[in-house]
């Protein structure tokens, strides 16, 4: 009996331990704010009133968002006068929250429970005068007229220009009167209206941009640039005769294939790669020979020529012809084109081998169509030749690494296949460049007037080539590191 009493002793003194330590924390919880009570929209629940009151406080001394287009402006409230007035909100969320008797909050505390929570607003006043004012000091700022596309040659980037736009004032007030007022949506879309779109974005920019680049240079500067994805296609000095050079070793490889039935046995793939990687002569006039062989049964070079030569009018290329394979001293017969005949501008191009900036161009145009497996190479020739001859063309000729000329000016995410060429003063540069944006080919060439060109043509080779980028790139454009970076 004496151990029952003992046990019951216990059991109550645990109770009201129990009781007195949950009434303890209730002494606590009861000082704060209910869970999920908001002020304007701010939650300020689980905290006492003086945290809630500088917390609203705060919120309402910062900064307003304005947000016009892609700006984002900072309005402080104290620049429009703007006061808030509390008035009786805190004594009366006081008021609301000891409505809930001591006894009943107890027993939902116990039980694990929250109180409702309270919701109240605030409002304050500003000048709106000087709302206005500010508004129309935004407007006057970033406010415009229709931008049109821009060249930029510093950059060698591209604009592609931008429909005029203004603020709606009156539109706009009422939405940032409500950010003010608000302690959690601090932040404005303002209205902004657009008109008529700019003039098109076309490749009349690049052009005028190559001609700005090249208008100081002593000499005569031929490009002709294509996108593979839209046919959009610029050529400057496009017809004009140059020096054939090593970029006449693009047909010799395409001839080549054209008599290969299989993949390039060892000996072939060897004499491909130094024609088109270390720009050897005597390998390509080795495969010379292998073409006259195989098309007309006569294992000479000149008889590759001449397949070589039929090969290209047949193509339409008729401004480009080898007179005689490389290095070769006689010159038995004279070739008269179209652009070689041409009397305002002449390179003074090599007799033994010419060809124009838009017929290099084509040529690759031809291997990347090929690689699609189409184009002009498989409709000439049927059968002739697969696509994936075309990709092993692709394949091979973006092995020539050169770190200058075109390659020099393109990021390096771009995959170039090129060949290039010098002769003392003309050097010729001609490739497929694979970028994110859209495929393109890309073809310079460059006479100096006064004689030995040496280094002058880097520059505007890199140039030309990151200025073409930046146009068939223009949503993601490449910003040089040794240019100007754009403001």
């Amino acid at each position: 009996m004496k151990g029952a009493k003992f046990y019951a002793f216990v059991i109550i003194v645990l109770v009201i331990l129990y009781t007195l330590f949950q009434l303890s924390g209730y002494l606590a919880y009861r000082e704060l704010l209910p869970p999920g009570t908001t002020i304007s929209g701010l939650d300020v629940g689980g905290l006492t009133l003086d945290e809630a009151r500088n917390l609203v406080e705060q919120a309402y001394e910062s900064p307003v968002l304005l947000y016009y287009a892609d700006e984002t402006i900072k309005l402080h409230p104290s620049r429009v006068e703007y006061r808030l007035r509390d008035g009786t909100i805190w004594a009366d969320l006081e008021r609301r929250r000891g409505q809930l008797s001591f006894l009943k909050g107890f027993g939902t505390y116990l039980l694990g429970e929250d109180p409702p929570p309270l919701r109240a607003d605030m409002e304050g006043r500003f000048n709106e005068a000087k709302l206005e004012q500010f508004l129309d000091d935004l407007a006057q700022e970033y406010d415009r007229g229709t931008l049109a596309p821009q060249a930029k040659l510093e950059t060698l980037t591209f604009s592609k220009g931008q429909p005029a736009r203004w603020l709606d004032k009156e539109a706009s007030i009422q939405r940032v009167a409500e950010a003010l007022n608000s302690a959690s949506n601090r932040a404005v879309k303002l209205v902004v209206e657009e008109g008529a779109g700019p003039p098109s974005f076309d490749i009349s920019l690049l052009r005028q941009m190559i001609e700005w680049r090249i208008e100081d240079f002593n000499g005569i500067v031929g490009v002709f640039a294509k996108n593979m994805d839209t046919g959009e296609e610029l050529a400057v000095n496009g017809d004009v005769a140059y020096a054939g050079m090593s970029i006449l070793k693009i047909p010799i490889m395409i001839q080549t294939y054209r008599w290969l039935t299989q993949d390039p046995d060892p000996e072939t793939d060897r004499l491909l790669h130094e024609t088109m990687i270390t720009s050897g002569n005597f390998t390509a006039n080795l495969l010379l020979r292998q073409i006259g062989l195989h098309q007309l049964g006569e294992e000479d070079a000149f008889a590759g020529v001449d397949v070589l030569n039929a090969s290209l009018e047949r193509l339409g290329l008729v401004n480009t012809f080898m007179a005689t394979p490389y290095d070769t001293e006689n010159l038995p017969r004279h070739y008269s084109t179209p652009a070689n005949s041409r009397t305002d501008l002449t390179t003074h191009p090599d007799p033994y081998m010419q060809i124009t900036p838009t017929d290099a161009g084509l040529l690759l145009e031809m291997i990347y169509q090929l690689a699609q497996g189409g184009g002009t190479l498989m409709v000439a020739y049927p059968g002739a030749f697969t696509a994936e001859e075309g990709q092993a063309m692709i394949d091979l000729m973006a092995q020539n690494h050169e770190a200058i000329l075109l390659e020099g000016g393109l990021p390096e995410e771009a995959t170039l296949a090129h060949k290039h060429g010098y002769v003392a003063d003309t050097h010729a540069n001609t490739g497929i460049v694979l970028t994110p944006g859209a495929d393109f080919v890309l073809s310079v060439f460059i006479y100096y007037e006064e004689g030995w060109l040496g280094e002058l043509s880097a520059p505007i080779f890199a140039d030309v080539a990151t200025a073409t980028y930046n146009y068939f790139n223009v949503d993601d454009q490449y910003l040089r590191p040794d240019l100007a970076v754009e403001q």
